[in-house]
């Protein structure tokens, strides 16, 4: 985990709020996507979880822990999407069923 080689390197031995936003926050210096950031404190976050869980870490400590919030996702989502007409159509369409004489279909051999 990234997180353990990061307290290491800066010579961290505890978890707890400040340390995961310094790390939050050198994630951002490396220019690194929101989404990964959100990965990384997902981890984190789960990883904090076992902690309290097993009495490894207080539960006040782990609480403070999860309630950071990770970085916004901003951007448009790419890919073709259904209007309301065609996702009404496609909902109501008979399922097609492949003609087992005709070897037409989405599993008839392509050679």
């Amino acid at each position: 985990m990234e997180f353990i080689a990061w307290c290491n390197c800066t010579g961290t031995t505890k978890i707890t709020k400040a340390t995961v936003r310094e790390y939050i926050g050198e994630l951002n210096r490396l220019r690194m996507s929101p989404a990964t950031v959100n990965l990384a404190l997902c981890a984190l976050r789960k990883l904090v979880s076992e902690l309290a869980d097993n009495a490894l870490m207080s539960t006040e400590s782990a609480a403070r822990i999860l309630k950071i919030k990770g970085p916004r996702r901003r951007g448009v989502r790419l890919g073709n999407w259904l209007n309301v007409e065609n996702a009404e159509r496609l909902v109501h369409a008979r399922p097609w069923m492949p003609s087992k004489a005709s070897g037409i279909g989405p599993f008839s051999p392509s050679c």
